[in-house]
């Protein structure tokens, strides 16, 4: 069994459960095939000084999370917090080859930082890394994109890329964008994954109101606004529409929500939920809504089709590799008319859509199993040309 260890840029933490969660999935789903050991620091505000966990999540797989105080306005405390850095990620490969030898492998997940570390490791200790790649930073389509970066941030990125064994981008397009920038990079897409115990198929009873459901950040750039606002007008045309978000919601959004003067019964806002909370508000909705200006390959997007829900989204990223005339509706970003036309359209002819059908589709994608032995299959390709 292949030994490796992971090194997430992003990655659940007390100071956000929800980032990175796709690549706490991912290792579940390669831990059936390889031994896997996940070291991660974070910054936070919510300890005063630095706290070490490990946690033993199945036979191969366990996890080293290293919280650490919040930068400080001081520039000497903050060099010596890079220092730190460095130092603590060093700290894990040492006490992982005390007890296990040498890693086959290191496996980065968002190229910076974790890919710095990469870097000096396969330096040092002559350990070859992999990459898989998340970020929208390498879509145009954001506001804050790789193009615009500075020079030094750029230089750093492509020796990272260069010395990777494999990139393995969550979508075709990021891998198009990312094989633009770094033309010498061997890829291969290997998508998200979605737990199939949780999001599943589940025939709707039969009820009167037809309900819309957003699941998302509800940052800015996935425009929430837009989705309430348009809704609001649908509404007034078709009043047994109904609107679910689930979200942690900002007081700004709440405010800009209240001024329409809608029943909770008629716009609820959740706030955030547990996975099997978010399966069960899938389940009983209509179809999933994403009106974003950016993204990759959306987990909520491949968790709404497991349930065999249709999806309305934005035509951006690798969305259009999920979303398809059998299974949705794909239209501009920020353009609400194109939106409102998308959800009256799905609204009168839902009934076109097969929710099992959809749903089993989607199953064959993002199954675990799928996705853990793919991840795998690259570790043994790459590991068998080291040898040659």
């Amino acid at each position: 069994m292949v030994r490796t260890i992971w090194l997430p840029s992003w990655f659940p933490s007390v100071e956000s459960p929800q980032n990175g969660d796709f690549i706490f999935r991912h290792a579940m789903a390669a831990s059936s095939f390889s031994d896997i050991y996940i070291g991660y620091l974070q910054a936070t505000s919510r300890v005063s000084s630095v706290s070490i966990s490990k946690t033993r999540i199945n036979d191969n797989l366990e996890v080293l999370i290293s919280l650490n105080p919040i930068k400080s306005k001081s520039k000497i405390l903050n060099l010596f917090r890079k220092i730190h850095y460095f130092l603590v990620y060093k700290s894990i490969l040492d006490d992982y080859i005390v007890i296990n030898g040498k890693p086959d492998l290191i496996h980065v997940h968002v190229s910076f930082r974790a890919g710095l570390i990469a870097l000096w490791f396969k330096k040092v200790y002559k350990i070859p890394f992999v990459i898989t790649e998340h970020w929208t930073l390498f879509t145009p389509e954001r506001e804050d994109n790789f193009w615009k970066k500075g020079l030094l941030f750029k230089t750093l990125m492509k020796r990272i890329f260069k010395e990777a064994e494999y990139v393995l981008p969550v979508s075709d397009n990021l891998g198009n964008n990312l094989k633009a920038l770094f033309p010498s990079i061997k890829a291969r897409t290997i998508p998200n994954v979605v737990d199939p115990n949780i999001f599943y198929y589940k025939p709707k009873l039969k009820h009167k109101e037809f309900n819309f459901i957003h699941v998302s950040s509800l940052k800015k750039i996935k425009n929430p606004k837009s989705i309430i606002s348009t809704f609001v007008r649908l509404f007034n045309n078709y009043p047994d529409t109904r609107l679910t978000i689930v979200g942690e919601v900002s007081s700004d959004l709440m405010e800009f929500a209240a001024e329409f003067n809608l029943s909770n019964s008629v716009l609820s806002f959740t706030g955030s939920l547990a996975h099997d909370q978010v399966a069960q508000k899938l389940q009983m909705s209509d179809v999933f809504l994403l009106f974003s200006f950016a993204e990759n390959l959306p987990c909520v997007i491949a968790e709404s089709l497991c349930c065999g829900i249709p999806i309305i989204s934005t035509n951006i990223g690798g969305i259009p590799e999920m979303v398809t005339d059998e299974n949705g509706i794909l239209i501009e970003p920020g353009d609400e008319e194109a939106l409102f036309g998308a959800m009256e359209r799905m609204y009168k002819e839902h009934s076109r859509y097969d929710g099992a059908t959809i749903a089993s589709n989607a199953q064959a994608l993002y199954n675990p199993s799928v996705v853990g032995s793919q991840i795998v299959e690259i570790y043994d390709k790459v590991l068998a040309s080291l040898k040659n």
